[in-house]
């Protein structure tokens, strides 16, 4: 085992792919011939054994990015981060930027349609709002921040926090 830091770790689960893709498309013309055909790899032990261990060595690639992948959502579980007065694991933060931010946002986005405007509003005609715009607005603003440090921060961490992966 190694330690690197999450950036790394996640630029290596890019380049382990790549080589999972490349492999996988010099392994697939081996994979059948015609029978008529002489195997092209007998002086090497055949295509069978050619596709036997091309395949290991992909199962194994496959694997390493699982482990690569498991280790850094284990640290994301351990290391904390507090945003807007709310303290959670990165993976909580992570979670609710993909399934509640967007959500939030959509919920802004609408309530912020439905408010009148003020040219919108004809002359000597009464519009009731039942909402707080202050909070409302403050809620807008809360919402860009969060993300927006969000994303630096989990920049920061990913580049100092260490995890441990395969070597």
């Amino acid at each position: 085992m190694r330690e690197i830091t999450i950036t790394e770790a996640l630029a290596e689960i890019k380049t382990l792919n790549k080589r999972i893709m490349k492999k996988q498309d010099l392994l697939l013309p081996f994979i059948t011939r015609r029978a008529d055909r002489v195997d092209p790899l007998l002086d090497k032990g055949g295509s069978k054994v050619h596709v036997a261990s091309e395949f290991q060595s992909l199962r194994d690639l496959m694997l390493n990015v699982a482990r690569i992948r498991t280790a850094i959502h284990k640290k994301n579980l351990e290391t904390g981060l507090t945003l807007g007065g709310v303290n959670d694991s990165i993976q909580g933060w992570l979670n609710w930027r993909r399934e509640v931010a967007p959500l939030q946002e959509r919920l802004l986005r609408s309530i912020a349609a439905q408010l009148p405007r003020r040219s919108e509003q004809g002359e000597g005609v009464d519009v009731v709002v039942n909402l707080d715009e202050q909070l409302f607005a403050s809620l807008q603003e809360q919402h860009v921040s969060i993300l927006g440090a969000l994303d630096g921060k989990l920049s920061l961490l990913n580049a100092t926090t260490l995890v441990e992966v395969p070597d």
